[in-house]
């Protein structure tokens, strides 16, 4: 297993970027991710993530466990970038250091 270098958070030094087998190794970061649903037709919107952050390590296993409706595999289409087109989604999402265009409306 590789040495990841600083707070865990995006800290990856040059060394990171590939697997024992020589694979490119993927680090995924989400900070402050949050999707509201507007006007679910009563006027009112709902938020379905409300500033999540996490990582996921190459590597490494990542379990995203909760009950029904707690918004994991809202979670999963937001980092994969399949959110329905009238979702709104802020925060940051970061591969590899590097920010990822959030596929949304918001900011």
């Amino acid at each position: 297993m590789e040495n990841v270098e600083g707070s865990g958070r995006g800290g990856l030094g040059p060394e990171a970027n590939r697997d024992e087998e020589g694979s490119a190794a993927m680090y995924l970061v989400w900070e402050e991710l949050s999707v509201i649903l507007p006007n679910m037709g009563n006027g009112h919107s709902r938020k379905l993530l409300n500033g999540v952050t996490g990582f996921a390590e190459p590597g490494r296993l990542l379990a995203i466990m909760g009950p029904s409706g707690s918004g994991k595999s809202t979670l999963l289409d937001s980092l994969s970038g399949r959110l329905s087109a009238n979702c709104i989604m802020t925060g940051n999402v970061l591969l590899n250091r590097k920010q990822r265009k959030l596929n949304s409306s918001g900011p």
